[in-house]
């Protein structure tokens, strides 16, 4: 049984945890027990040897069947029973209810540390005794802060490293605890150490095992398929919000972000290579007009069938962004089409600009007024270009609009 040694005579572990291990001295066949041969073993001091050998940051955690905490990293929280208290494994981590309750042989979840608050990756097993025992049996825990267990997850060498040492120091524990032979297989597992260094995790984890090592090894091959996901979602949410960062929600097109960037750069190329860069804004006339009378949804339909429309008369190298409400920049990268193939270009967008657009049983109508800046001559930098061909596109509105107007004659 395991129990606070309460028994007098024993200085050395008195009131401590220990193991109580007890076989009876018989005399010969059919003559009654001659005694009894009884050892305390120290279970704090078993523990503390085996934390020794564990990688910092790993908690060892053991309860009896009951729930009742037996080994924790706060010596407070052990043996409640024994202080008129019950402290129980499943109050600090909710999961191991299910081994409690016998639901569940083993268990991998994240919790929370009680004393600090940090999140941390848990894996307990329940197991029977093999041997007469006041316990019906013990569950055996393992924990590892999450922002390590992350850490090796990016390193693959010494995530194996690291099962592999749990995976050792909890065949050890149960060896222990249980009085059974499993040398044999925890010696296996290390000499594979070195083998699972060079990077061969699969071949070597002992998961076909039905014993507590191949729990263990199928327990944590579970937590690193868990984590592995969890990495592969939040690399995708990284580059959801990156593309999200710089492009406008409603049509799907660039943003002033990702406009400033490319503009930027356009010009960096154009300096060096003594070339120009064409700006044109784009100002959607009588859009104001739908999108009061008919409502937002119905402009945002026109702000993405106009956006659409203009994307299909454009270069690939170019690009159409939208900097907000119904006004859109075109850049016309180098090589910067000339006079005459600027011209053309806004002419095919006033025209886009200006077909109709159904709607239900109606047709809608916008139009285009286009204000053009280039790089030298109206401005060296992508704040002064967008400057100019704003001013222009006014121009183009005081000129009658559907039409176009250039920064510099």
């Amino acid at each position: 049984r395991i129990a606070i040694n309460h028994e007098r005579g024993t200085p050395f572990n008195m009131d401590k945890p220990a193991i109580v291990l007890a076989m009876p001295v018989v005399g010969q066949e059919g003559q009654p027990a001659l005694g009894v041969v009884v050892v305390n073993v120290d279970l704090r001091a078993v523990f503390r040897l085996l934390a020794a050998d564990l990688p910092s940051g790993f908690q060892l955690f053991l309860a009896n069947a009951e729930g009742d905490v037996l080994i924790h990293p706060d010596s407070s929280r052990t043996f409640g029973f024994d202080k008129g208290r019950r402290v129980l494994i499943q109050e600090e981590f909710e999961p191991t209810r299910a081994l409690v309750e016998g639901g569940m042989k083993e268990v991998v979840f994240e919790a929370r540390d009680v004393a600090t608050g940090a999140p941390l990756v848990a894996a307990f097993l329940s197991r029977g005794l093999e041997v007469a025992s006041d316990e019906r049996g013990l569950l055996l825990g393992l924990a590892q802060p999450l922002a390590a267990v992350l850490q090796e997850v990016s390193r693959p060498r010494t995530e194996i490293l690291a099962i592999v040492g749990l995976l050792s120091t909890g065949c050890v524990v149960v060896a222990v605890l249980l009085a059974g032979a499993v040398t044999r297989p925890i010696n296996a597992i290390n000499l594979a150490a070195g083998q699972f260094a060079q990077g061969q995790t699969e071949a070597r984890l002992p998961l076909a095992r039905n014993d507590e090592i191949g729990d263990l090894a199928r327990s944590f091959q579970r937590m690193q398929d868990q984590i592995s996901r969890q990495m592969v979602t939040l690399r995708d949410n990284r580059e959801e919000l990156e593309h999200m960062a710089q492009h406008d929600p409603l049509t799907g097109l660039p943003n002033r972000r990702m406009l400033q960037e490319r503009l930027d750069q356009a010009i960096a190329r154009a300096r060096r290579n003594h070339e120009h860069v064409t700006l044109l804004f784009v100002d959607l006339d009588r859009f104001k007009e739908i999108n009061d009378r008919l409502g937002h949804d119905t402009g945002d339909y026109v702000l993405r069938v106009v956006a659409k429309r203009m994307q299909a008369v454009l270069r690939e190298i170019d690009t159409l962004a939208r900097i907000g409400g119904d006004e859109f920049v075109v850049l016309l990268d180098a090589p910067s089409p000339g006079p005459e193939g600027i011209v053309t270009v806004a002419d095919k967008i006033i025209e886009q600009a200006r077909a109709d657009i159904p709607y239900g049983l109606q047709a809608l109508n916008v139009g285009a007024s286009i204000g053009i800046s280039q790089y030298p001559q109206d401005g060296h930098t992508a704040t002064d270009l967008i400057a100019a061909a704003d001013r222009a596109m006014y121009q183009a509105k005081s000129d009658g609009r559907n039409t176009f107007c250039f920064a510099s004659p």
